[in-house]
């Protein structure tokens, strides 16, 4: 007997797996459906993911690619705002105020004195993206959020620059 339960503890084993994966494939395909996407059968656990992801990172890419930005008071105030915060001396330390500092005048303030395209947009975006994750991995929490603070004004101002139908787009 002691063979027998073995396998029928196999079988309970093997068949939860198959239905975990058939959940999560539903699940993924479910989130799929918010941009006409639906994965491919017999993908691997880390291949759904990996083949998921591609998908919405390509979706957010096009759509990115046609908001634009130009320069309104709305900006201008954000931007002063957050330059305000960064040099208040208060909410940053001084080495991080310094390089949030020369972040915003270098990409933010410089990038978004004159209207920008989509092309421009997402590079500028990519490029916060990838700054703020670098500081987030490294633990310095307090640039990750300075840099999010920028893209989220970045973001706004492509909100209001962009037509509707993009920005619906972009919310779903």
């Amino acid at each position: 007997f002691p063979s027998h339960d073995k396998e029928v503890g196999d079988v309970g084993i093997a068949a939860r797996k198959r239905a975990f994966n058939d959940f999560n494939t539903a699940y993924l395909n479910q989130a799929g459906k918010y941009i006409d996407f639906q994965l491919p059968e017999g993908l691997k656990p880390h291949q759904r993911m990996k083949a998921i992801g591609e998908a919405f990172d390509n979706q957010y890419d096009s759509i990115r690619s046609q908001m634009s930005v130009a320069p309104d008071a709305d900006l201008a105030k954000d931007i002063a705002d957050l330059e305000s915060m960064i040099t208040d001396g208060v909410t940053f330390s001084p080495e991080n105020a310094a390089r949030l500092k020369k972040l915003l005048d270098d990409q933010l303030k410089r990038r978004t004195a004159n209207p920008i395209d989509g092309k421009e947009y997402k590079s500028l975006q990519s490029l916060l993206g990838k700054r703020q994750r670098s500081f987030a991995q490294s633990g310095n929490q307090e640039l990750s959020e300075g840099v999010q603070a920028m893209r989220d004004i970045l973001d706004n101002a492509a909100r209001r620059r962009s037509p509707p139908e993009v920005v619906q787009a972009l919310d779903n």
